[in-house]
C-alpha cells in the first residue's frame, strides 16, 4: 500500500512539475506559429477586400462618365432645339 501511494505521489509530482525551458519555448513557438497563420489569413482577406473595392471604384467611375455624357448630350440637344425652334 505504501509503495502504491508513493507511486501516485511521484506520478503527480512528475505530471505537475514545472515545464522545462524547452517546453516553454516549444509552447511559445506553437503560439507564434498560430498567430502567424492568423496574420496570413487576415492578409489574404484584406487583399480580397481591396480588390473588390478597386473593382467597385472602377465601375462607379465608369457610371459617372456615362452620367456626365448623358447630361451634356441633353443640354446640347435642348440648346439646339431652343435656338432652332420653328416659328
Amino acid at each position: 500500500m505504501t509503495s502504491h501511494l508513493m507511486f501516485i505521489c511521484t506520478y503527480e509530482w512528475i505530471y505537475h512539475a514545472d515545464p522545462t525551458p524547452q517546453d516553454k519555448l516549444a509552447e511559445v513557438d506553437a503560439r507564434l506559429s498560430r498567430i502567424e497563420g492568423i496574420v496570413e489569413q487576415l492578409s489574404t482577406r484584406l487583399i480580397s477586400v481591396e480588390t473588390r473595392l478597386n473593382s467597385l471604384e472602377n465601375r462607379q467611375a465608369s457610371n459617372f462618365k456615362w452620367l456626365v455624357g448623358i447630361q451634356i448630350t441633353t443640354i446640347i440637344t435642348l440648346g439646339t432645339l431652343i435656338l432652332f425652334k420653328p416659328g
